[in-house]
């Protein structure tokens, strides 16, 4: 399963690489959670600037986990709301 992946991957500190709207992505996955809308959304780090974006899992493609690791980003402000269910985090 797609979500047991991603905590996987989120827990090992693994960098991943999926398809998402036919574009390939690499990604340094920090949160997956759960959104008010029901929308499952990991959040993650993208590029050299390490640039916060967020996917929702359902377009999610070709999900796979690197060997490559990377050091969480710190937060600056808040990566969801109140009412988001976290499922799995680096922090």
């Amino acid at each position: 399963m797609l979500r047991n992946q991603i905590c996987e991957a989120i827990r090992g500190r693994r960098v991943v690489t999926f398809l998402y709207k036919s574009e390939r992505r690499r990604i340094s996955p920090h949160t997956l959670y759960e959104a008010s809308t029901g929308n499952i959304i990991l959040a993650g780090t993208q590029g050299t600037e390490k640039e916060w974006r967020s996917f929702k899992t359902d377009a999610i493609r070709d999900f796979k986990i690197t060997r490559d690791t990377f050091t969480p980003k710190p937060r600056s402000g808040r990566l969801y709301s109140d009412d988001h269910k976290v499922i799995c985090s680096v922090y």
